[in-house]
């Protein structure tokens, strides 16, 4: 499997990628906007408090370096089992939020 980075670009450059890897890249897509979103909370939150661990340079370098591992293995290694689609206890975990979700709907 290709990594993060050259499935992106095979799909930039109109070369082929699997549907494995295709399904692997958006998981992987997925939850690095995952770790984006409660960067920025988190970043809300503390906005005007001091703090020594959630600084937005320290976020920023942390989110550098989690792209950078990312985009630098397959995403499927990335993930790794628990986030893997053909984990049935992953897919189950996934469909009890999606209820939780879809039930919290207005």
């Amino acid at each position: 499997m290709k990594d993060l980075g050259d499935i992106i670009e095979a799909c930039r450059t109109n070369e082929d990628a699997t549907e494995e890897e295709l399904r692997y890249a958006v998981l992987a897509q997925s939850a690095l906007m995952t770790f984006d979103r409660g960067d920025l909370q988190k970043l809300v939150e503390k906005e005007g408090k001091p703090s020594l661990f959630f600084t937005p340079t320290k976020m920023f370098e942390e989110r550098h370096s989690r792209m950078h591992r990312a985009l630098n293995k397959s995403p499927k290694e990335w993930l790794g089992w628990d986030y893997d689609f053909k984990n049935p206890d992953y897919v189950e975990r996934m469909k009890r939020i999606a209820k939780i979700f879809k039930s919290k709907e207005v």
